[in-house]
């Protein structure tokens, strides 16, 4: 029996010389492009779905369990949306309803306890809904406040100028001099791109002498605005094997200690990636099927680890591996499992 933490947290490594490799190693693959692309080098001697797997990995995904996870950034005031910032992943890490239920109730019911069952899918639509989160700095809203500033400075310099008698004296010349800054800077907002921080930063430092004068002195340091946003993750490009880590092991801020829920975590055969997709139009199908399921018995510290996979040899049927034990199971039983971690393949 292994005695391993139900939750070990399975952190993102993005290398090719770490458990991944050592994964490939164990069926004698050697799986480096360039020898892989080897003229010399018979196909014969890889099995189908290693062959299948190696026409997956590139440089941006290393890997077939590679994928890119996309943050996208609304402002809730101005509504600018932020280009897609992409991160690199191995797995999707998705919390079982109950715990979610909760940790939002302050305490309210037993996670631990076998509860009504929650969909793999309503997992997912959790993990990519939209949220609302607060104190993010936003340029555009910056860029509109400071237009506001100095289309007012433009508006005074502009009637003081008007109203002197001569513009050509000392007085007149540094006033024209100050709206023509005033005219140069407004129109310098107008045309900045709001992911430009840099410029924006350069232009606010600028501003801490420059918008004094008539509009009230000494002013205090600027800095970018802030407020909530409206936040979401979405899939910009599946990988070729999805790995979805069903996380149950949590904190009980009740008990105060580490705990595992035990709800059932419905997942079906096929599983249809798009609506999660930064693509999505309602319509696009991004289908996978299921390969293998792993399962964890036992508690928050300690427990085993068993797996479910499809027999290489017959893709229709099923075995449970555990430790030496192998026997056939079907796919009921297999649905029927606590998973803890799901594999699909992308079938297109």
């Amino acid at each position: 029996t292994t005695t391993t933490p139900a939750d070990a947290s399975i952190q993102p490594i993005f290398s090719s010389s770490l458990p991944l490799e050592e994964l490939f190693a164990t069926l004698e693959v050697d799986y480096d492009k360039k020898h892989y692309d080897d003229e010399t080098k018979s196909r014969s001697d890889y099995s189908v779905s290693v062959h299948q797997m190696l026409q997956t990995t590139s440089a941006t995904t290393p890997t077939p369990l590679h994928g890119w996870l996309g943050s996208t950034l609304q402002c809730c005031t101005c509504k600018y949306k932020r280009p897609i910032q992409n991160t690199p992943f191995l797995d999707i890490p998705v919390v079982p309803t109950s715990i979610t239920e909760y940790l939002r109730t302050g305490g309210v019911g037993k996670p631990t306890q076998r509860l009504p069952a929650c969909r793999l899918t309503k997992c997912l639509a959790n993990y990519t809904t939209t949220e609302v989160v607060g104190d993010v700095e936003c340029a555009s809203c910056t860029i509109q406040r400071e237009m506001v500033e100095w289309e007012e400075e433009v508006l005074v310099l502009g009637g003081a100028v008007q109203a002197l008698t001569n513009t050509r004296g000392p007085e007149g010349l540094a006033l024209v001099e100050e709206l023509t800054k005033a005219e140069k800077k407004l129109q310098q907002l107008k045309q900045m791109d709001p992911e430009d921080i840099e410029e924006l930063h350069q232009l606010l430092s600028s501003d801490d002498d420059e918008l004094s004068g008539l509009l009230g002195g000494t002013k205090p340091k600027k800095r970018l605005v802030r407020g909530d946003a409206h936040k979401r993750l979405v899939l910009t490009r599946p990988p070729a094997i999805l790995c979805i880590h069903v996380q149950r092991r949590f904190y009980d801020p009740v008990a105060n200690r580490m705990s595992k829920t035990l709800q059932q975590v419905d997942f079906d055969e096929y599983l249809n990636l798009g609506p999660y997709c930064s693509n999505y139009n309602g319509t696009t199908a991004v289908p996978y099927k299921l390969q293998a399921v792993v399962e964890h018995q036992g508690n928050a510290f300690s427990g085993h680890y068993q797996t479910y996979r499809r027999r290489p040899d017959d893709s229709e049927k099923w075995v449970l591996v555990s430790d030496q034990d192998v026997g056939p199971r079907t796919l009921l039983q297999v649905k029927s499992s606590q998973a803890y971690m799901l594999f699909y393949e992308a079938t297109e």
